[in-house]
Formats: C-alpha cells, structure tokens, sequence
C-alpha cells in the first residue's frame, strides 16, 4: 500500500502515479505525504515519530551491507527459528535486503528479523553492517510492510 494512502489527512491532495514517472522522482509524492503528516503531528508532540517507514530516499546511501555476517542477525534468527521445519537463515534475510520484487519468502525473512528482534537488536545489525538503512527501508517497502513499532525508532535514528 503507498503512503498516500495510509495517511487520513493531508494538506493536499496526491495525484495517482504515471508510468512516465522516472526513477528519482518516483517516490517524490510519498516523501511529501509523509513528511507532511509527520509535521502535523509534531506541532502537537515533538517526540512524535510515525510508525510507517520514511520512503527510501529519505535515508543515506545504499551500498554495502552483508546480513551473513552479523552475529546479531544470526543469534536473532537462530532465536525465533527455533522449532521450526523451514527456518529462516542470514542468507535469506541477505536475499530479502536486496530483492527487487515482492515475494512470500522475502517478506517472511523481513518479518522474521522485525518481530524477533528488538529495537537494539536491529540497531546493531545495523552497526555491523548487516545492511544500510536505505536497504532496509527499500527491502520493507517493497515487500510492503506498511507499520510495524520498530519503524519509530528506524525513523527516528535514520531520518534527518
């Protein structure tokens, strides 16, 4: 689901996409919604952060980051697999960071690492390299994960 349509209000109105939209202005409208309801609310609640996930671009670069080989990201999925029959390994959630098209599989290992860890868990991921925050960000809009608690926080550190 796109931001636009998550959010209730909005200052004005945003116009449906066109396939003659271009690659950097392709989330243009997105980060203009969002930025616009996250200054709504903050006028009220300067702690405010919301719990949808800042369109990619408002994050730094995308290169680099290998989940294979954070400890954290291991202990963490080793942790929430347990018992399971198809469990989810760093290479998956590897996969899931950089694919570039919905998939059940993907999404399954973006979930896995959201709901396991906990907030510092997915900052020190971070911290080591698992991946980038914009990789991050692009791996859970495009599996379209729309809220989740941990977003806050991702926003909050990431965001500028």
């Amino acid at each position: 689901m796109r931001m636009a349509e998550n959010l209730t209000t909005m200052s004005e109105p945003v116009e449906p996409r066109t396939e003659a939209t271009t690659a950097d202005d392709r989330y243009a409208e997105e980060i203009h919604a969002w930025n616009a309801e996250r200054s709504r609310v903050r006028r009220l609640d300067r702690d405010y952060e919301p719990d949808v996930l800042a369109p990619p671009p408002c994050f730094g670069p995308n290169d680099g980051g290998d989940a294979v080989a954070s400890p954290t990201v291991k202990a963490v999925l080793r942790s929430g697999n347990a018992g399971s029959n198809d469990p989810i390994t760093p290479q998956r959630l590897q996969a899931a960071l950089t694919a570039t098209t919905p998939d059940y599989e993907h999404g399954r290992a973006l979930l896995s690492l959201l709901n396991e860890a906990e907030v510092t868990a997915i900052l020190m991921a971070h911290d080591e390299g698992a991946y980038t925050w914009r990789r991050l960000a692009n791996a859970v809009h495009v599996q379209r994960i729309t809220h989740h608690a941990h977003f806050r926080v991702i926003n909050r550190q990431a965001v500028a």
